[in-house]
């Protein structure tokens, strides 16, 4: 009894190793292939933000705008309050032109104004940069630093 286990568990994990071999070997083959981008996955270069250069830099720099209404400002179950709220979005963000090493560095500020409660008006703000050293050609050094002011 027990050797007919053993035979079956033997049997069975076999069958287990050649059916997994068989499922990933056509995945490492399809690594090799140069297959063609689909739609999706193409970037279009006419929406490519085209930056403004600054010496080893290039910069970008957004402004995004929005306005919304809120019914319940407060997030509350009684006393609820409504009011519209303009959003007013500005960034800035750096990215270096070498090539070698890389720097990056941006901030923004975010700010949500409304029209009747003025109290609940709010100012969000971020800083931060990243980089990476080349040290050789298949290794570098990453780090990168941020620090935001949320409400």
């Amino acid at each position: 009894m027990n050797t007919i286990r053993i035979i079956l568990n033997a049997s069975c994990s076999a069958i287990f190793i050649m059916m997994a071999g068989m499922l990933v070997a056509p995945t490492i083959g399809a690594q090799d292939l140069n297959l063609p981008y689909g739609v999706t996955d193409r970037v279009a270069p006419e929406t490519d933000a085209a930056g403004i250069r600054l010496g080893g830099f290039t910069a970008y720099p957004k402004l995004g705008m929005s306005t919304g209404y809120d019914d319940n400002i407060l997030a509350q179950k009684n006393n609820e309050r409504d009011d519209v709220r303009f959003n007013i979005d500005p960034s800035l963000a750096y990215e270096s032109n070498w090539s070698q090493h890389q720097l990056s560095l941006g901030g923004f500020v975010s700010s949500a104004l409304y029209t009747d409660h003025t109290s609940q008006d709010n100012l969000n703000w971020g800083v931060g940069g990243s980089g990476h050293l080349d040290v050789l050609r298949s290794s570098n050094i990453q780090a990168s630093l941020g620090y935001e002011h949320l409400t």
